[in-house]
C-alpha cells in the first residue's frame, strides 16, 4: 500500500535557501527540469522527449550538459546580425540555477512538483504512452488519494445541466468525497462552484499552466478552490497556455483519478465525449444523466450507465457507493 507523500514545509516557510525547497520536495533532479524549461524554445514536447526530471538528469550525467537545440527540436531562434549570440548549451550549475529561481517563486504559490513515483497509483498504472511524467499540485496534494467523482459536461449548459450539475455535488458531498472537473466554462465552473458553496473540496484539472489560468475569468473561483482545501492540478509548465489539444490530452487525468465519471449534459461530439472514451478505457463507470420525462436532443450523449433522475436516484447512488467503495476514513487502498 502506497501512502501520498508527507510534505513538511508551508508556503509562509518559503525562504530563500536550498533547504526550504528540499522540503517542499524541489530536488536537484527537479531544479534542472524546471531550468532547462525557463530557456527559449524549449517547451512541454521538449522536456516530454527527453524524459522529464529523470530523464534530463540522467541525460546531463551522461553528457555533462543539454544542447538546446535537442531539448527544443532545433526551434531555438536563430541569431542575427550584430546580436549575442545564444549558447547552444547549459550545463549542471547554469540550468540549477536557473531552476531554483523558479522553484522559488512556485513555492511562494504554494505549488509543488512531483515526478511519476510520487503521483497516486490512479496515475501511475496508467499505459506508459498516457502517464505524465511530471504533475504541477497547487494546493491540498492529499486530495489527490481521496476516492472520488468527477463531473463533466458541455460549456454552454442549459438550466436543466446545470440543476443536474449541482443534484450530482450533493450527492458526491453526502458521500463525503471531493468532485473532480476541469474549472473550463459551463458545467466545470458550476460543479466547482457547487462543491465551494457546500464546502466540499474538489480537484481542478487544467489544460493550461498553473500560472497561466484558463479561463482568466475563474482565477477568483479558483483562489476559492484553494482557500477551502481543495487543488489545481497541471502537466503542463506553469506559464504554459492552453491548445485544443492540450484540453483534450488533460481529459484522460479527469478520468482517471475519479473513480466514476458522471456527465450530466453533452453532445456525442464534444470534449466531454473524450473524457466518457477515457473512463471507459480505465474501466471507470460512466454514467449520464437525465432529467425524468425531459426531451433531449438526438446528438445528446449516451455513456455506458444511463440513469433518469430523479426517478433512478436509488439506482444512481448504489452505483456511486459500489465505484467509491467504503467511506473516506483517511487513507486509500
Amino acid at each position: 500500500m502506497i501512502h501520498h507523500p508527507k510534505f513538511t514545509a508551508s508556503p509562509s516557510a518559503a525562504a530563500s535557501d536550498g533547504s526550504t525547497l528540499e522540503h517542499w520536495g524541489y530536488t536537484e533532479e527537479k531544479l534542472l527540469f524546471l531550468g532547462l524549461s525557463t530557456m527559449r524554445g524549449v517547451g512541454f514536447a521538449g522536456l516530454k522527449r527527453l524524459g522529464g526530471p529523470a530523464g534530463i538528469a540522467e541525460h546531463l550525467q551522461l553528457k555533462g550538459r543539454v544542447d538546446l537545440d535537442e531539448a527544443s527540436a532545433g526551434r531555438v531562434a536563430k541569431s542575427t546580425p550584430g546580436s549575442r549570440k545564444k549558447p547552444g548549451h547549459l550545463d549542471r550549475e547554469a540550468l540549477l540555477s536557473k531552476g531554483m529561481m523558479l522553484a522559488k517563486n512556485l513555492v511562494r504559490d504554494n505549488i509543488r512538483l512531483l515526478t511519476l513515483p510520487e503521483m497516486p497509483p490512479a496515475v501511475r498504472k496508467l499505459p506508459p504512452p498516457m502517464q505524465p511524467a511530471w504533475l504541477f499540485v497547487q494546493g491540498e496534494v492529499a486530495l489527490l488519494w481521496r476516492p472520488s467523482v468527477a463531473i463533466v459536461g458541455t460549456r454552454k449548459p442549459s438550466p436543466t445541466g446545470e440543476f443536474l450539475t449541482r443534484y450530482i455535488v450533493g450527492l458526491a458531498g453526502t458521500l463525503n468525497v471531493p468532485v473532480v472537473s476541469g474549472l473550463a466554462y459551463g458545467i466545470d465552473s458550476i460543479a466547482h462552484q457547487a462543491c465551494v458553496e457546500i464546502d466540499l473540496p474538489t480537484i481542478s484539472v487544467l489544460g493550461s499552466g498553473l500560472l497561466s489560468l484558463y479561463p482568466a475569468k475563474n482565477r477568483e473561483l479558483a483562489d476559492r478552490i484553494l482557500a477551502q482545501g481543495g487543488t489545481l492540478i497541471s502537466e503542463y509548465l506553469p506559464g504554459q497556455q492552453p491548445t485544443a489539444a492540450s484540453f483534450v490530452w488533460r481529459n484522460r487525468l479527469q478520468a482517471c483519478l475519479a473513480d466514476v465519471v458522471v456527465a450530466t449534459e453533452w453532445k456525442m461530439k464534444s470534449g466531454t465525449a473524450h473524457t466518457m472514451r477515457f473512463a471507459k478505457q480505465f474501466h471507470r463507470p460512466n454514467i449520464a444523466v437525465r432529467l425524468s420525462r425531459a426531451k433531449y436532443a438526438s446528438d445528446a450523449g449516451q455513456a455506458e450507465i444511463n440513469l433518469d433522475i430523479p426517478r433512478e436516484h436509488d439506482l444512481l447512488l448504489q452505483v456511486l457507493r459500489k465505484a467509491l467503495g467504503a467511506p473516506y476514513n483517511g487513507s486509500r487502498v
